[in-house]
């Protein structure tokens, strides 16, 4: 049996829990007990990511399923961040400096997760990245607000680059990525970690590494959802009775799974109506 430790905190409304020593590996929920119990299943599609990516796994970790994980919560953050660049929580590998070999295996992860967010938004047919269904957010704007939040964690460790922002939100997506892998390709040949306590937590290129690839990560699986109406229903039904048992009895029984730029992707149109 393999402990998961997490690292629960409320970020927008939703539970997140980072899981210590596999950057990017998170479990959501509508509680903090939800995210706990979605964890051992979040960490097994994790290491399927891994190996659809062609990324090896730890021979230990080689042929588990999720029955095999079990948990143990480190901290339960108090308080609530508004969004992932208040994220308060601070992890121990946070806190330790970046190697070559760490520093390749989080770029790896990066590009990764490009990925996976690039052919979720391939999925959706162009003319409807600017409309959305009641209440969501469009695709434009669940691309812009992650251009948005790796920019600001940047800056909270001191590194604010002048970037051109561009109408094809994938375009500017990839500018903030070339200079976030440049600030930390800098840092790594310096032998620097810089770790800056602000108001917003405490805060270092690692956190910022591996926030952005957890970032990135869920914003893909949420446009992901959208391209398939009967799952994406389904997580709106989900959606609706997280919100009724928080008003009833502050829990759920039934927590919302985690679910190259191309010239092609970055052709948009406006059109109006909805997804469905």
């Amino acid at each position: 049996m393999h402990t998961l430790r997490l690292y629960l905190e409320n970020v927008a409304g939703d539970w997140f829990g980072w899981i210590e020593d596999h950057p990017g590996a998170y479990c959501r929920g509508a509680t903090p007990h939800d995210a706990e119990r979605a964890a051992p299943r979040a960490f097994a599609d994790y290491l399927k990511w891994h190996k659809s990516n062609g990324e090896p796994l730890p021979p230990e970790l080689a042929d588990v399923t999720s029955a095999d994980f079990e948990t143990s919560v480190v901290e339960t953050v108090a308080g609530a961040a508004g969004a992932p660049w208040e994220a308060r929580h601070f992890l121990p590998d946070d806190a330790r400096h970046l190697g070559h070999h760490d520093l390749k295996l989080y770029i790896r992860l990066l590009r990764y997760s490009r990925t996976s967010l690039v052919q979720a938004a391939a999925s959706i047919s162009p003319h409807e990245w600017d409309t959305a269904p009641p209440g969501e957010r469009s695709i434009r704007a669940c691309l812009l607000s992650l251009a948005e939040g790796e920019s600001i964690m940047l800056s909270r460790i001191g590194i604010e680059p002048t970037l051109r922002t561009h109408p094809d939100p994938l375009t500017t997506l990839g500018r903030i990525r070339a200079a976030l892998e440049s600030a930390a390709a800098e840092a790594t040949e310096r032998r620097e970690n810089p770790i800056v306590e602000t108001d917003a937590g405490i805060w270092s290129l690692s956190k910022v590494l591996r926030l952005a690839v957890w970032h990135e990560r869920h914003c893909a699986e949420q446009i992901a959802v959208r391209s398939n109406p009967t799952a994406y229903m389904r997580s709106v039904m989900r959606s609706e009775a997280v919100v009724h048992h928080r008003d009833v009895i502050h829990r759920s029984d039934n927590p919302v799974a985690p679910a190259e730029e191309k010239s092609a992707v970055a052709r948009h149109t406006h059109a109006s109506g909805y997804y469905y």
